[in-house]
């Protein structure tokens, strides 16, 4: 550390580790801007832990006359809680300790880093040779040391043109590319728009596997403890869905005719309590369509709608199937599913998926030998939900680990007599000529 007066600070609003995470690098937050500012952070009382918390918090008159760096942090405050984010803000001897600059350079982080540092004591004139002019990008290029940065970093000030004027100093030395591709957020009178737009696309390269963002999603509706304490709520209509939720159109735009709300919690919602009697959830076609378009995957629906899901949620088996298509030799990308409704109550689906002869060959031998691996391993999870399933977590490369709630005792699916208990169908499997078909029925 360049200064061992001064000692690495951090403070974080919003503790979801499933959600990204921005972090703003700033001298204002725990020293106070310029020569005779004050600091921010250390004037918040240390039980304000939510973001909301911390945009009420700079609201008080206290801040009301501290100028752009106040406003700056309550706009990320506010912007991070519409756009279901976490927020740290931390000082730059923090994110000069490398196991810090670890921790924080990483896919999902966006890091905001100051440019200045004005009270900057000029210690390390070999690493910073303009002391507190342009700290932040001396900084950035001695942590990274040449190789690409994991997570997206931004630069933030109001004088871009000292960016543009370090850059040009060093066009010629390879080591500061990774620092030629830091975009800057200016720091003035259009602000809020600068940092809309930066949400916006820090967030576009967020979920980029649609089965981890499913996953996740499905993580962020039922948290496995509480689901085991008490009945979960859930949004009393799709237009309360979190405007970052995936898909959440296909919820609002079936909301008047087919119930968005019900396709939602088909998809996303452990009702383990099942207090309103209705068991088993019922899926609009165009949200089926729509999260498995979002996979590069058409589908083609007939019959009677909407239609039931074999698994709760049934989010479980639109990740299954996804896994089963992508992991085929070429792929699948297009399928077919069949709905009908029987006299009496009742109905069955079944599911077409086109395959070759070679990939129906490959698959009957798998499943009979119980190879493991690939598609494989994905239909074998598809078809092996023997189980009312709660998903526990996300592993690293997008399965999901799942904790067994209770046994499915039951062949067709149906409101069971207990209100605590929902059952759901077994899916039964099918080769024909030039298909693979997956079928389930309910009462």
């Amino acid at each position: 550390m360049a200064d061992p007066s001064r000692k690495p600070e951090h403070r974080a609003f919003g503790d979801n580790e499933l959600l990204p995470t921005v972090w703003t690098v700033d001298d204002a937050w725990f020293e106070g801007a310029g020569l005779h500012g004050l600091a921010i952070l250390p004037r918040i009382p240390g039980e304000v832990k939510s973001l909301q918390g911390l945009t009420d918090a700079l609201k008080d008159k206290r801040f009301a006359k501290e100028g752009f760096d106040c406003e700056l942090l309550r706009l990320l405050a506010s912007l991070a809680q519409d756009r279901s984010c976490n927020l740290v803000a931390c000082n730059f001897d923090y994110l000069e300790d490398n196991d810090n600059f670890e921790r924080i350079d990483r896919e999902r982080n966006a890091v905001l880093v100051d440019l200045r540092y004005e009270k900057y004591a000029a210690t390390a004139p070999e690493r910073f040779p303009e002391g507190g002019e342009g700290y932040g990008v001396y900084l950035l290029k001695h942590l990274l040391a040449g190789r690409r940065c994991k997570g997206d970093f931004f630069f933030v000030t109001g004088y871009p043109e000292i960016v543009r004027r370090i850059l040009d100093k060093y066009r010629e030395d390879g080591s500061w590319w990774p620092i030629r591709c830091v975009p800057v957020v200016i720091k003035d009178e259009r602000i809020e728009d600068e940092l809309k737009c930066f949400f916006s696309y820090f967030l576009q390269g967020v979920y980029r596997d649609p089965v981890k963002e499913f996953a996740h999603a499905l993580l962020r509706t039922n948290p496995l403890e509480a689901s085991r304490r008490k009945r979960l709520g859930h949004p009393n209509s799709p237009t309360d869905i979190l405007d970052d939720f995936p898909l959440r159109s296909a919820f609002v735009t079936d909301y008047a005719d087919t119930n968005g709300m019900e396709s939602f919690k088909a998809l996303y919602f452990y009702e383990g309590n099942d207090v309103d009697g209705k068991g088993e959830r019922w899926i609009a076609p165009s949200a089926f369509r729509e999260h498995l378009a979002e996979a590069t995957i058409t589908v083609d629906v007939s019959g009677a709608t909407p239609f039931l899901l074999p698994i709760q949620p049934g989010m479980l088996f639109v990740i299954c199937l996804i896994r089963f298509c992508k992991a085929l030799d070429g792929g699948v990308r297009s399928m077919t599913i069949r709905v009908t409704k029987r006299e009496g109550g009742g109905g069955a689906a079944v599911l077409e998926i086109p395959l070759d002869k070679d990939k129906q060959d490959g698959l009957r031998i798998g499943l009979e030998t119980a190879h493991e691996g690939g598609a494989i391993d994905a239909l074998r999870s598809l078809l092996s939900c023997d189980r009312q399933c709660f998903v526990k977590e996300v592993g690293t490369d997008g399965q999901l680990v799942a904790d067994t709630v209770w046994v499915r005792p039951s062949p067709v699916g149906r409101a069971g007599q207990s209100a605590r208990r929902i059952y759901a169908p077994v899916i039964n499997k099918t080769f024909q000529e030039g298909r693979l078909c997956l079928s389930w029925e309910w009462s």
